[in-house]
């Protein structure tokens, strides 16, 4: 609630007073409007006792209007005690009685005007600013707009220098990202090596022993003579027929045998040439750190055409591994051409 005299009177919102009690708006807000009028006349004039030093009697009449003004908005605010009423026609009488204030303040004849307006023109007449305090204002806001400016320049050099340290980060960390980058694939077809490896050794003693097998199984069927092709007369020793059943079992039993034994030496020399690729991409990559120390500053043009030769040794097979034919010596050149298109990007 408002009602001490030190308050600041140019910092309080008049619309944002709460009347307690009925108060008719209409009234209120038609009140306030008044009070608001006073109100600024007064903060200038608290802003001119502020900036130049007043005459006394001047001095007290400000002071005086503020101690009115801070009064009615006291009354305002204040609770009444007391029936509705009672409360909403002492309300009404604090309206009327700024409505009275306001039409003294602007009255300009008769024992009862406050005099508002004379007091204002009297204190505007000892704010006076002259030409020589205009130029030094002047000078000063100048002086300070110049120290500003200074230092803005200062601040945009400052940040010029830091985006240039910002960029070159950034390139290094791209650089370094793009090696580790490459390193990480460079494991990665590693372990790839190392899988195939794996996978033609089974495959190759699987080869071996169908091949024992097979040998094994044409000498047991040679010297125990089971599944007999032939049948002869045993007195006469003359030939009779084919047993066409056993040829039959036979010629399919040795078939498999030699599908599976196919087979197997097939996939061995799959999974070896898939080792060799995988060998070859890894020391491809492996190299790629190498060759770009060798390159030296920003060479964009340079690090793109190495990025196109690195692609070319990993995805294009021009030469044989030796463990396919020549159809099983596929180019990737999509791969190629993509590499081509980032690189252009890139630059």
């Amino acid at each position: 609630m408002i009602r001490n005299n030190d308050i600041d009177l140019r910092q309080i919102n008049l619309y944002e007073i709460k009347p307690s009690g009925f108060v008719n708006e209409s009234a209120l807000s038609n009140t306030l409007e008044k009070l608001d009028r006073i109100k600024s006349i007064v903060g200038e004039l608290l802003t001119i006792q502020e900036r130049v030093e007043l005459p006394g009697e001047i001095a007290g009449k400000i002071n005086q209007y503020k101690t009115e003004v801070l009064a009615f908005i006291y009354q305002i605010e204040k609770t009444e005690e007391g029936s509705s009423d009672v409360i909403a026609r002492k309300k009404d009488m604090v309206l009327k009685s700024i409505n009275s204030y306001y039409a003294k303040c602007f009255s300009l004849r008769g024992q009862d005007s406050k005099g508002i307006l004379e007091y204002y023109a009297l204190a505007k007449s000892f704010d006076r600013i002259t030409e020589e305090d205009l130029i030094k204002g002047f000078n000063s806001l100048k002086q300070g707009l110049d120290v500003k400016v200074a230092q803005a320049g200062s601040l945009i050099q400052e940040l010029n220098q830091k985006s240039l340290e910002v960029d070159t980060i950034v390139k290094e960390l791209k650089k370094k990202s793009s090696q580790q980058t490459v390193s990480d694939y460079a494991v990665v077809f590693g372990e790839e090596a190392v899988k195939y490896k794996r996978f033609a050794r089974n495959w190759l003693w699987a080869g071996i022993a169908i091949s024992i097998l097979f040998i094994a199984f044409m000498f047991w069927s040679t010297t125990t003579n089971i599944l007999r092709t032939e049948i002869i007369n045993e007195e006469t020793g003359h030939f009779i027929r084919y047993n066409f059943t056993n040829l039959a079992s036979k010629v399919i039993i040795i078939a498999v045998i030699v599908f599976i034994m196919s087979f197997a030496f097939k996939q061995y020399s799959i999974n070896r040439h898939l080792q060799t690729l995988s060998q070859h991409r890894q020391n491809a990559l492996n190299s790629y750190k190498l060759l770009t120390a060798s390159i030296s500053g920003d060479d964009t043009s340079s690090r793109n055409t190495l990025m196109i030769q690195i692609a070319k040794a990993i995805y294009e097979h021009s030469q044989s591994t030796g463990f396919l034919n020549d159809k099983g010596q596929n180019v990737n050149s999509g791969i190629v051409e993509l590499t081509k298109i980032i690189g252009k990007n890139g630059s």
